[in-house]
């Protein structure tokens, strides 16, 4: 049976330098996303509850003997390195790993002397996670950062003919009627707005389809490339813990454990996207 070291009080431990305790319930059975995610499902922002829902089970949602999602936390207890790298793979899982260095050459020593002193193990957890992701990326290959690339160009194509169509038609002048106007005026300019953006949206169809298929290109290959990780770090789906897991099952050692250090891979890549596909900056906002 595979030792599994790692615990609650090393899971808060490593969190806590980077102010995400707030977003997390901490439970026997693991690290949850707090109930309030639940507001973007409500207020109709799939993407936005879909990234902080996620969780390394997420990728054999689908499978025939997949996991109960809702039995499953983000980050198992007990947990090893490959745990905690899978739960740093997306999310605000991928806020650990921004925080603690660049996947090629991290975990940044000044980052993890941020951690208490005398939760050793919490250190621990962290290199072995970056070991186990860099381990992983040599069996599987780094993200497709080209295609990335052509998505982000299309998007920011997209949205720079856009502004200078609608400037060109100036559907700003007929865009907000003024207090005074009566009806007859309101449905002329609510009519003469329509007509506007038609012509925007017909000059950007185009360009429009492009950055459309691009984005699903890249979300797919993204998918693909993240189950490929998952499987390298954990198995396939037998062998995922879920919070029914039967006790007896899970070893909760706090005694010394033999770390493996799988070696540096070349292929490993520190660019941006690599599996920090959010920045910090955005999950901050959710």
């Amino acid at each position: 049976m595979t030792v599994k070291p790692y615990g609650p009080k090393h899971a808060k431990a490593l969190l806590k330098p980077i102010g995400l305790k707030d977003k997390w319930k901490l439970e026997k059975s693991g690290l949850w996303p707090k109930a309030r995610r639940k507001r973007f499902r409500a207020l109709g922002l799939g993407t936005e509850y879909e990234l902080i829902s996620w969780k390394s089970g997420s990728v054999f949602a689908d499978a025939p003997n997949a996991p109960d999602l809702t039995k499953t936390p983000a980050l198992p207890f007990p947990f090893d390195g490959r745990d905690l790298a899978a739960f740093m793979l997306a999310g605000y899982g991928c806020l650990v790993a921004e925080f603690y260095g660049e996947w090629a050459s991290g975990p940044d020593e000044d980052q993890l002397s941020q951690i208490d002193p005398d939760n050793n193990f919490a250190k621990r957890a962290v290199k072995e996670a970056f070991d186990a992701y860099r381990d992983a990326v040599g069996k599987v290959g780094a993200r497709d950062l080209e295609l990335d690339r052509r998505m982000r160009e299309s998007c920011d194509a997209y949205n720079a003919m856009r502004e200078e169509a609608m400037a060109r038609h100036d559907t700003v002048a007929v865009a907000y009627p003024m207090p005074d106007d009566g009806d007859e005026r309101r449905r002329e300019l609510g009519a003469e707005y329509t007509r506007r953006i038609a012509l925007v949206n017909a000059e950007l169809a185009a360009q429009e389809a492009e950055m459309n298929h691009l984005q699903k290109e890249e979300k797919a290959a993204e998918r693909e490339w993240r189950h490929s990780m998952v499987v390298a770090l954990l198995g396939p789906v037998a062998g995922l813990q879920t919070e029914t897991q039967d006790a007896s099952e899970r070893n909760e050692t706090s005694g010394d454990v033999a770390a493996t250090t799988p070696a540096v891979v070349d292929s490993a890549s520190s660019a941006p996207g690599n599996g920090k596909v959010w920045t910090p900056e955005k999950l901050a906002e959710l």
